[in-house]
């Protein structure tokens, strides 16, 4: 594999780092300071980002008629102005129906970036690359999760600190644009050029059967996982973390989830079953487990490792599975369709846990959400590999 493709990757997933990275799970971190200065309750805020939540899954559910319409290129572009747009525009929202709005318009520009991004990288690697450039692609993530993280004693400062924060993500994202642009060109350019590969050995409908188990397993993912990543910060905060603490813990996970997908790229490339995403799940559910029973400074650190070197990872290895189950055509509508069910999953998920946080408290909900992600690790492991669908 030539060098240029993985650069190409490489700046392309500042397109995750802005949709996903910092556009949502920006809004987790933040959300004590931004809840102080709004006035917000827990429902209120789970409701909010419960917009973005559905809005993703409407881009979810449009992006393969997007992608057939206009082709990967364009809608990976527009979706990163888009977000840019909506960063900058976060800082200066006041009321609910404004933050609303704003999160609606990042959900659905973030899944078509997320999942044509995710096309991209496919289309670009080879079998033995493939694990590592999807996994560069999806750890751009992290790389807006360190970004949050170091402006954390910002939005912390002040009652205005929070606005401070998303004016400047946006900036980051904007000033990243050109960039951006040109390696999207360049990727897209090289993608048209390339013959179509051969067929899967398994692109049959038994290997779409073998996907309906993984699909299951990914539903259960998104249910399980957004407690954590959206309310793990209230929780330190509730149990008197400092502001440099919970930096810490930001800028520790994304850190974790930008070297995920070096860390697990030989595995997930040679990856034919779901065993690989059953462990993925069960390290997702011991680190939601850490931060509930000891909020020491050492176990914080400790599971934002865990968490974050899986959590983005869990996403590579069900976008390779996909690659190698299925022959190209078939990839962008079976993400999408995946994404679809996350999309579904995380919606409710964030709405529930918001609402469990204010009747149970902030404990229970994250526990909760660890005994799900155990059920999504025992029906990932359900699923049989390439040879045994043959």
């Amino acid at each position: 594999m030539a060098r240029s493709p993985v650069r190409w990757i490489l700046v392309l997933s500042i397109g995750a780092a802005s949709g996903i990275g910092m556009a949502r799970f920006g809004f987790g971190p933040v959300l004590p300071a931004l809840r102080a200065d709004l006035g917000w309750s827990l429902s209120t805020a789970g409701a909010v980002q419960s917009a973005n939540l559905g809005a993703y899954l409407i881009g979810s559910l449009s992006t393969p008629r997007i992608v057939d319409r206009w082709g990967l290129r364009r809608p990976f572009w527009v979706s990163y102005v888009a977000l840019a747009a909506t960063l900058v525009a976060t800082g200066s929202a006041g009321d609910v129906a404004s933050h609303v709005a704003l999160r609606l318009v990042a959900g659905g520009a973030a899944a078509v970036g997320l999942i044509t991004g995710g096309v991209i990288a496919a289309r670009l690697s080879s079998a033995a690359m493939s694990g590592l450039m999807i996994g560069l692609f999806f750890g751009g993530v992290g790389a807006g999760i360190v970004a949050t993280g170091l402006l954390l004693p910002i939005a912390f400062g002040s009652a205005a600190g929070w606005r401070i924060v998303w004016w400047v993500m946006g900036a980051i994202a904007i000033i990243a644009a050109p960039l951006v642009y040109r390696s999207l060109r360049a990727a897209c350019a090289s993608i048209d050029a390339m013959p179509a590969p051969p067929e899967p050995a398994a692109a049959g409908s038994s290997g779409l059967l073998v996907l309906l188990r993984l699909e299951i397993a990914y539903f259960l993912y998104g249910l399980g996982s957004i407690a954590y990543m959206t309310f793990v910060v209230a929780l330190l905060r509730a149990q008197d973390a400092s502001p440099r603490a919970v930096g810490a813990f930001w800028v520790t996970l994304g850190i974790a989830i930008l070297v995920a997908g070096r860390l697990w790229a030989g595995p997930i490339s040679r990856s034919r079953s779901g065993r690989l995403a059953a462990l993925m799940y069960l390290i997702m559910a011991s680190a939601s487990g850490i931060v509930v029973v000891s909020a020491t400074f050492g176990a914080l650190i400790a599971s934002a490792l865990a968490f974050g070197s899986v959590f983005v990872a869990a996403v590579s290895v069900t976008t390779h599975l996909i690659r190698i189950h299925l022959p190209q055509e078939r990839w962008t509508a079976t993400l999408a369709r995946f994404t679809v069910g996350f999309g579904l999953a995380i919606t409710i998920g964030s709405t529930a846990a918001g609402v469990m946080a204010d009747h149970l408290g902030l404990p229970t909900s994250i526990f909760v959400s660890a005994l799900v992600l155990i059920a999504a690790a025992a029906a990932a492991s359900l699923q049989p590999g390439v040879a045994a669908v043959r």
